[in-house]
């Protein structure tokens, strides 16, 4: 399983990556600064942990143990690669780890991988419990 959430996470970041840049280069206004410019870079990456997470959950029902595996393996492989990106560009690791955007963006991811995991498992308990009524 670890092997298929890592596929996941790292199509994930790489998907997020382009949905920014494109959202950078053609959709946010370049007068715009600061938090303003952030909130849609924000709002899609939710969006997209959220639409990942619940592929990741796809084949079972979700218990607290793999939200909490997806969770860890989410974070790693996103700081990992993050800090790479910043090492290659800026030189240095302290842009990655030391800017709040990283911070910020992870708990919306963590927030959109718990709120996946409650869906899908309410989706599915509810998919069985509709199945056993109309038998």
């Amino acid at each position: 399983m670890s092997v298929r959430l890592f596929s996941i996470v790292l199509l994930q970041w790489v998907t997020n990556l382009f949905a920014v840049l494109v959202l950078l280069q053609f959709v946010i206004p370049g007068s715009w600064q600061g938090n303003l410019k952030a909130v849609p870079i924000w709002l899609v990456s939710f969006l997209l942990a959220f639409l990942f997470a619940e592929w990741a959950f796809d084949k079972r029902l979700p218990e607290r143990r793999d939200t909490i595996e997806l969770i860890l393996v989410w974070v790693v492989v996103s700081v990992t690669l993050n800090i790479l990106g910043s090492v290659l560009v800026f030189k240095t690791a302290r842009v990655a780890l030391y800017g709040t955007d990283l911070h910020i963006t992870m708990l919306f991811e963590i927030i959109a991988i718990v709120l996946a995991a409650h869906a899908t498992r309410r989706r599915k308990i509810l998919r069985a419990l509709g199945e056993g009524m109309e038998g």
